[in-house]
């Protein structure tokens, strides 16, 4: 499911996926992708909705999973990208 959340899932599915994502993060706090699969569920559901509340989870997310992960882990530039991506909108919705 979270790996399957695309910006035209519903609204039941993105929670679904939230959930799930959270779950993750409950059932392994220290392991990276966890908290990567936060992010992730949070960026996409941002894409839809643009509220604040998803982008500051999203970006939650993916720092916390940039504070586990290692320094060489691929996903890191991605992670970091997603993340100027969502300030940068949220600096163009403030400016709107």
């Amino acid at each position: 499911m979270i790996d399957t959340l695309n910006i035209e899932t519903s609204t039941k599915d993105r929670k679904q996926a939230i959930g799930y994502a959270q779950d993750l993060v409950r059932l392994s706090p220290k392991r990276p992708s966890a908290h990567a699969s936060v992010g992730w569920v949070y960026f996409r559901s941002w894409m839809v909705s643009k509220t604040q509340y998803d982008a500051n989870k999203a970006i939650t997310g993916y720092r916390k999973y940039l504070q586990l992960a290692p320094k060489k882990d691929n996903f890191r530039k991605q992670a970091e990208r997603i993340i100027k991506e969502i300030q940068q909108g949220q600096t163009r919705q403030k400016k709107n």
